[in-house]
């Protein structure tokens, strides 16, 4: 029995908490905010609270892919006779997806580069054909500095019916499966990290490399979450209170490992993979405990979250011109963090809202 638990709805719902944290996490980010904001100066045994709530803000990629990993769970597998047809609705896909991020890159994040270089070197510089190439494929952050997704998005459509062809040749209980999942692309990447050390690839493909073995997995994981019905069954033994208050406690121990393994530990290694399987049933028992007590404050908060969902490729892409140089001191204007994040989310959700509409005239 397949999982029933993330409905299409839940998944809007979830890019919306998701695209909310990841801005949150970027204009809090500690070197740019505190040339702007002095106020910001609560400290956890000597740690910039703008710091920890930005690493624990990095959930939200995770959350992207998983979510996009259920989804694909739900399409795949087709029968063999099939398979050229789901293909190529793949390739549609990721030529869909390229034609927004051009879009953007066009109109949004090349002009601010543009100006962005006038003003440091004093005249137009306009990137080789080198770059231009790479900044299209999305190889090169250069221009647009959170596209990497774009790339890392459509190599993991493509590789994604092979790899679920593997898992399913894979016999054992599911969460053996998923930590076979995360050893094997662990492994993998500290492959390539030996490749790189020995000049046997160079650092944009250990980039690329990298950031597919730390994310694959939780899509990965998604598809199997759905697979099996691992949400459902821990649903189905548990009541309301039980699950919420568990969530709870989840998201604590989350956030509380995070802060352990990157500000006491100092280690900066991606714990993610480990901890998505239960941030995003915890995510998902407090989505549906809104949903049962649904009143006019939670049904306005959801209706936003929807309208934040179903942009949040966009806002992505968009709102990385608000931390450069030229645009962080209008971006800090207002001072307050909270105030902050919600200037950055309305301005890119218009400018998504005309893209999309021009993306999708016909």
């Amino acid at each position: 029995m397949v999982d029933k638990t993330i409905s299409k709805e839940d998944t809007t719902v979830l890019k919306g908490i998701a695209i909310i944290m990841m801005v949150s996490g970027h204009v809090m980010t500690l070197e740019w905010m505190e040339k702007f904001v002095q106020i910001w100066d609560i400290t956890i045994n000597n740690i910039p609270l703008a710091a920890i709530i930005s690493d624990i803000f990095n959930y939200c990629v995770s959350i992207f892919a998983f979510i996009s990993g259920y989804a694909w769970g739900r399409e795949y597998p087709v029968p063999k006779c099939k398979r050229q047809q789901y293909y190529k609705k793949c390739m549609r896909r990721i030529v869909k997806l390229y034609i927004v991020y051009w879009i953007i890159l066009a109109f949004i994040n090349f002009p601010v580069y543009e100006l962005e270089s006038c003003i440091d070197i004093g005249k137009w510089e306009i990137p080789g054909v080198s770059e231009i190439v790479k900044n299209l494929m999305a190889v090169s952050s250069e221009i647009s500095k959170f596209n990497w997704y774009v790339l890392f998005f459509a190599i993991a459509v493509i590789t994604y019916p092979f790899l679920k062809s593997i898992l399913d040749k894979v016999s054992g209980f599911p969460y053996l499966k998923i930590c076979m999942v995360i050893i094997a692309f662990l492994i993998m990447r500290f492959i390539f990290r030996i490749l790189y050390s020995y000049n046997i690839i160079n650092i944009e493909i250990l980039n690329i490399a990298s950031r597919y073995f730390t994310n694959m997995p939780t899509i990965l994981i998604g598809t199997l979450v759905y697979q099996y019905n691992l949400y459902g069954k821990i649903r189905g033994k548990l009541n309301s209170k039980k699950c919420l208050f568990i969530s709870l406690i989840i998201l604590l121990g989350a956030s509380s490992g995070k802060f352990f393994m990157h500000f006491v530990l100092k280690n900066t290694s991606n714990i993610d993979s480990f901890l998505i399987l239960f941030v995003m049933f915890a995510l998902m028992t407090i989505i549906h405990e809104i949903y049962e007590n649904k009143n006019m404050i939670s049904g306005f908060i959801l209706k936003i979250l929807r309208h934040l969902g179903k942009y949040s490729l966009y806002i992505w892409l968009i709102h990385s011109i608000f931390v450069s140089e030229i645009i962080q001191p209008f971006t800090y204007v207002l001072h307050f963090p909270i105030l902050i994040v919600c200037e950055v989310l309305i301005i890119s959700l218009a400018l998504a809202w005309i893209i999309h509409k021009v993306a999708n005239k016909k």
